[in-house]
């Protein structure tokens, strides 16, 4: 035991071997007894049982002397087992205004080291003073290479500490860094925590002094408005957000560049190199197929969206190589289409699409004239020769409009249909009727909407600057004018001679729908001719026809019924002959053209005449004559029998035989005379048969073709 003479040192001696205390004999030296007796003690009994050296101890004394709290630090740290060495200690002695400071710093993180005075001098006091309860959230070796800009402003750590609550923020910390001697970093990082959206973050680390995006931001709280489909992500955003194009094709491109699916970056690509909606350039797209088909010249930029699209189609260009084209789009002013250049080419194809085949009377010889007589507002008898154009050709064009007295309950403008039947001057003069004309074309067969009751007029040709829409089907169009909205929905693309794929009751022509402005520079559009139809069932009367004729000083367009009827039959015939001497059907095409031929013989006969051919008899015929053990054939029958039955579920084989119908009872009324329940019998066997032999032949349980029967198909 170490001698003791001072007697204070020996009182405390004495209490600490009374208390249990142990102490290392060079803590009982002199300058321990700076401090109070209960001092003292304190801080032997804190430091016993730790490996220090002298030292070590002298140093903490030196601490606790000029600072208890930075004493209570640096024992948690050696109790941690952080060393503190002769350099540690050294540094405390010759920067103790910044000693505490990187303490505090080591508390929080003790992996960094910087006790040392080479971490002063790679951060610079000022950085450490104004940053350090933020420093140990940060990896120090990663920021090492911003010293120059930390060092030229050390409020820069600070400003980014909000980004260390969010994990998904941090990787975007270096990018921040490298921006903060070109803006104010403060107020950006402030706008950019409140991002939702990582596109949104990369852009704007990319223009952050994009004024539009502040606002953007501001008023849809940093996230992109829900709902929006890439599909159409810059039309709805701009709708949604009110903003510019500009600003949204930048925003998508950078939605762009997060996504791998192809089919969604095709589409953001449809719309930032083409200014519309995806929708627009599938059918700009087949417009221009349909352009090219026809030799119809297209535009140069649609050239371009038509060869883009072809091969996205294809799926032939990487997701780089796109990205690089938009690229180039966007920055680029060099690059910018201009979609209302194919909107207008698209009205101009379609209107010469339409009318370059339809009846013009100008083109035609005059087959008689007819007289017609009326009584002029004078009361003066007038008599006038009204000449009549005979159309007998099977594969007739034509644009039309009908006018029929319509019902009060469903009509609008019942009133004024009712009066313009028979007064063709309110064509000209009304103004409170519909804006719009729909018309249709029709090729082959008169097919319209309405009643064949009133009057059908005639158009020669129609103008784009009347054309407002053509659609395959009814469109069901409003009473008022379209909105000019620059959007293909206007224009179709399908092939207006397309045949709708219709089985059994239903027929395969529909009409279709070409909506028109009645009136362009305030010029009504009038009619080129009026039509009739001969042969049929027919009801427009040819008095009214006359009258029309009368007041427009046009010709009537008679189209022969009778002889297109006959004409019909004679194809009906010749496809079936054809089939039997071969006993083979060619293809499915041969079926469908035979099953157009029944729905054009129906267009031009009467009601009751049962001489038309049903789909039963037709379909008889077809199966009586060929080789119902070939496989391929079978194939055929077998679509066919699908197509039916999909159309008509029920008793599919009774439809063709037009005065069949369901009564009350679910239950068919047969006045059909050539319907009886015999060969109601004989149908529903045969068909059983034909259906058992289709599976038997293609061993399949049900109707359903595999890949390989498809692709025969």
């Amino acid at each position: 035991m170490k001698i003791i003479i001072n007697p204070q040192l020996r009182k405390l001696r004495t209490y600490l071997n009374q208390k249990h205390i142990k102490y290392q004999d060079f803590m009982l030296n002199k300058t321990i007894l700076k401090f109070s007796f209960s001092q003292q003690t304190y801080l032997i009994s804190c430091l016993q049982n730790l490996d220090i050296t002298k030292e070590q101890f002298s140093f903490l004394l030196n601490v606790f002397e000029n600072s208890n709290t930075l004493f209570y630090k640096i024992l948690d740290l050696i109790r941690k087992g952080v060393v503190f060495g002769p350099k540690e200690v050294e540094l405390y002695y010759e920067n103790k205004e910044i000693y505490e400071i990187l303490v505090n710093i080591k508390q929080k993180n003790s992996n960094i080291d910087c006790l040392s005075q080479t971490f002063i001098d790679t951060w610079g006091k000022d950085v450490i003073c104004k940053n350090y309860n933020i420093m140990p959230l940060y990896n120090l070796d990663e920021l090492k290479k911003y010293n120059d800009i930390f060092k030229s402003n050390p409020t820069v750590l600070s400003d980014i500490q909000p980004l260390l609550y969010s994990v998904n923020d941090k990787k975007y910390i270096d990018s921040i860094i490298n921006l903060s001697n070109k803006i104010d970093i403060k107020e950006f990082v402030s706008v950019f925590v409140k991002l939702n959206d990582s596109a949104l973050k990369m852009y704007f680390i990319d223009n952050p002094n994009d004024v539009e995006f502040k606002t953007f931001v501001d008023n849809f709280n940093g996230k992109i408005p829900s709902g929006i489909p890439c599909y159409t992500f810059i039309q709805d955003l701009m709708k949604k957000a009110k903003v510019s194009y500009d600003f949204s094709k930048k925003l998508l491109y950078y939605k762009l560049l997060e996504i791998d699916d192809l089919l969604h970056i095709e589409a953001g690509a449809y719309q930032i190199l083409f200014n519309t909606s995806s929708d627009n350039v599938r059918k700009a797209y087949l417009l221009a197929t349909e352009a090219i088909s026809n030799d119809y010249p297209i535009p140069d930029n649609l050239k371009y969206l038509y060869e883009f699209y072809a091969a996205t189609e294809k799926h032939s260009m990487s997701k780089d190589e796109i990205m690089e084209k938009i690229h180039e789009s966007i920055y680029n002013s060099s690059q910018n289409f201009n979609f209302d250049e194919v909107f207008t080419w698209a009205k101009n194809f379609k209107s010469w699409q339409i009318s370059k085949n339809i009846i013009n009377p100008q083109k035609e010889s005059i087959n008689r004239y007819e007289e017609y007589s009326y009584y002029d507002e004078n009361n003066n008898l007038v008599k006038e020769q009204i000449p009549i154009i005979k159309i007998d050709n099977p594969n007739f064009e034509a644009l039309v409009h009908c006018i029929y007295k319509k019902d009060k309950d469903t009509s609008l403008h019942y009133e004024l249909t009712e009066k313009l039947v028979d007064n063709p001057k309110l064509w000209e003069t009304t103004t409170t009727g519909n804006p719009n004309i729909s018309m249709s074309y029709i090729w082959k067969l008169v097919k319209t909407f309405g009643e064949s009751n009133g009057v059908l007029l005639g158009f020669s040709s129609i103008s784009p600057e009347r054309l407002e829409g053509t659609f395959v089907r009814d469109a069901a169009t409003p009473t008022n004018r379209l909105a000019d909205d620059e959007s293909l929905a206007f224009c179709e693309h399908e092939n207006l001679k397309r045949l709708y794929e219709a089985y059994g009751s239903k027929q395969f022509y529909d009409y279709n729908e070409i909506l028109t402005k009645r009136y362009c520079d305030g010029k009504v559009n009038k009619p080129d001719y009026v039509i009739i139809v001969s042969g049929t069932d027919d009801m427009r009367s040819i008095d009214t026809a006359k009258k029309w004729a009368s007041y427009f000083k046009i010709p009537i367009v008679e189209i022969d019924g009778k002889k297109l009827r006959e004409y019909h039959f004679n194809e009906y015939h010749r496809i079936l002959d054809s089939i039997k001497q071969k006993h083979y059907i060619d293809d499915f095409s041969v079926v469908q053209k035979l099953y157009d031929e029944i729905t054009l013989i129906k267009g031009y006969s009467k009601l009751y005449d049962y001489n038309v051919p049903t789909i039963f008899e037709a379909f008889y015929e077809l199966t009586q004559n060929i080789d119902l053990d070939n496989f391929e054939n079978m194939q055929i029958i077998s679509q066919l029998l699908k197509e039916i039955k999909k159309r008509n579920p029920q008793h599919w084989f009774y439809c063709g035989y037009s005065l069949c119908k369901f009564n009350k009872n679910n239950k068919y009324d047969y006045e059909d005379p050539r319907v009886t329940d015999e060969k109601l019998e004989q149908i529903r066997e045969y068909a059983d048969f034909i259906e058992n032999k289709c599976k038997e032949v293609l061993k399949t349980n049900d109707l359903n073709f595999s890949q390989e029967e498809n692709k025969l198909l």
